[in-house]
């Protein structure tokens, strides 16, 4: 989301926002009228909703989102001349980081707990090697 343009924020209020909290990612895209509040169980998408920024209680159930980009040009995540994009890219593997390590703190199946941990490492260096996260 940080490639793309969006910020980090707690509370997600404006368009272009986004925040991590364990297995919960709000963010607010531009062609959308309300924020977007994605659930996860482990790495599977257990909801999509529309929430109230304001109250934070659910709108209504979406079956998919799309997300567009917030500006035309992506940033190479780790580019050295632009202090921006290394700060936006330390605060998203930061935040990426603490979110899998609740989660996995807070899965009581140690195999399953293992995987979570796992899979957030994996996506951190996905992430600083400019690729694909995992899914």
């Amino acid at each position: 989301l940080v490639r793309a343009g969006f910020l980090p924020e707690d509370p997600v209020d404006e368009h272009g926002e986004f925040c991590v909290r364990g297995g919960v990612v709000d963010f607010y895209p531009a062609a959308e009228s309300t924020p977007v509040r994605l659930e996860f169980v482990g790495d599977v998408v257990e909801s999509i909703r529309r929430y109230d920024s304001a109250t934070q209680r659910s709108q209504a159930a979406l079956d998919r989102i799309t997300l567009s980009p917030q500006r035309e040009l992506l940033d190479d995540p780790l580019a050295p001349d632009d202090p921006e994009s290394a700060r936006g890219t330390a605060l998203a593997l930061f935040t990426m980081m603490v979110g899998s390590m609740q989660l996995a703190r807070a899965v009581s199946d140690q195999k399953l707990s293992d995987a979570v941990l796992g899979q957030g490492i994996g996506n951190a260096l996905a992430l600083i090697r400019g690729g694909a996260l995992q899914g």
